[in-house]
């Protein structure tokens, strides 16, 4: 949850991600030129979230309740990633310190599945590093979970790979990633459904309306009732989500929504018409330039446009569409790339312009995201 928001203006913390962001971006352009070599590069991303994020002190609202799981075993039903803390504790892994681990993990399997698009290389990484950065903090196990995510797309993509090969590679993941954390699970098996029925983008005439409709009227009247059977299916899978399924009027119910994540109606209309800018763009440019992969993207990020939308003040309901939604990196990363294309084709340049200047609405989130925090969560290790 975001309460209690105030200016950061701590600045090891800004200087620190700043860095960050400009190590990505500097190496996306490295590999965008120097294509063959890209694991000499790579691993400078690698090491600076590892060390930056690894370093955190109690930033995410999982963080403590973490350390606790590590140092007593509270989730021994998650038997693969309680073993990998029992080979931290082998090491002597002090508490504090298992998230430089799992910071690695998930940004080494990140930068193994982005080696699949290093062509888009100077737009992808850096926008991959401010959409996902909040799942890394906030959504601790699920994302060292998602390092597995990662590389099952990255054999979902290898098409040179023998058929079977490939599918019992992504058999392999699903099952590693679901042992750590059964949402990934449901993850992967969207993905499978997107990238192999899909093989068009969305259009942009339908999802817009869908996307507003969303946005302005289902996020305050949508009937819950129509979610019951997957809901109870989703508590089967899972005990830990059967305690919110078993309390459904608690958590899935208008009662669950809280103001705190309503928003200034002047940042919502720019949120929307950046999104929508986005969602038609991304389509136009795709209609011009057909990539299967940035289809892919494309689509997944406009099922968690609208799902986020839908249940914007509903936590556990909109954490479902977030993990989607944080795909709009590609597309933007694809519409970015191929400006020129775009500014030569488009009819009318001053919608155009609108438009491209809109984008800048996710530029906002990593402004928020970098001065705009709760207290004390901007702190490292060494403020101990």
């Amino acid at each position: 949850k975001y309460t209690n928001r105030m200016i950061t203006t701590d600045f090891i913390y800004i200087f620190l991600n700043l860095f960050m962001l400009i190590v990505f971006i500097v190496t996306g352009r490295l590999i965008s030129k120097d294509k063959k070599n890209y694991w000499k590069y790579a691993k400078w991303p690698v090491i600076t979230f590892t060390l930056i994020l690894g370093l955190r002190l109690n930033r995410g609202h999982d963080y403590i309740h973490y350390m606790e799981v590590y140092r007593y075993d509270l989730e021994k039903e998650q038997v693969l990633f309680t073993l990998f803390n029992h080979f931290l504790k082998s090491l002597d892994t002090g508490a504090h310190w298992i998230f430089i681990w799992y910071s690695g993990a998930f940004i080494l399997g990140a930068m193994f599945f982005l080696k699949s698009i290093r062509e888009y290389s100077k737009w992808v990484l850096p926008l991959f590093l401010i959409s996902f950065t909040t799942f890394s903090e906030y959504m601790i196990r699920q994302a060292f979970g998602y390092t597995f995510v990662f590389i099952f797309m990255l054999f979902m993509f290898n098409e040179k790979m023998p058929k079977y090969k490939r599918w019992a590679c992504m058999l392999v993941c699903f099952l590693l990633s679901y042992s750590i954390h059964s949402a990934n699970g449901i993850t992967c098996i969207i993905d499978i459904g997107l990238y192999y029925t899909i093989k068009k983008p969305f259009p942009a005439f339908a999802t817009i309306p869908l996307y507003i409709i969303a946005s302005f009227y289902l996020q305050k009247n949508f009937d819950f009732s129509y979610l019951n059977g997957i809901l109870s299916f989703l508590g089967d899978q899972n005990d830990k989500f059967s305690a919110y399924t078993d309390n459904a009027d608690r958590w899935f119910g208008n009662d669950a929504k809280e103001n705190i994540y309503d928003r200034n109606p002047i940042i919502k209309i720019i949120q929307t018409i950046g999104e929508c800018s986005l969602i038609y763009l991304g389509y136009y440019i795709l209609q011009l330039k057909k990539n299967q992969k940035m289809i892919f993207f494309y689509n997944l990020f406009i099922c968690g446009a609208i799902v986020s939308q839908c249940f914007y003040s509903l936590e556990i309901l909109r954490r479902m569409g977030d993990i989607m939604y944080w795909y709009w990196a590609f597309p933007l990363a694809y519409v970015l790339y191929n400006k020129k294309v775009i500014t030569t084709t488009f009819k009318n340049k001053l919608v155009l312009d609108f438009m491209m200047m809109s984008l800048l609405f996710y530029a906002y989130e990593y402004l928020k995201y970098l001065f705009l925090r709760e207290p004390g969560m901007y702190k490292f290790l060494w403020d101990l």
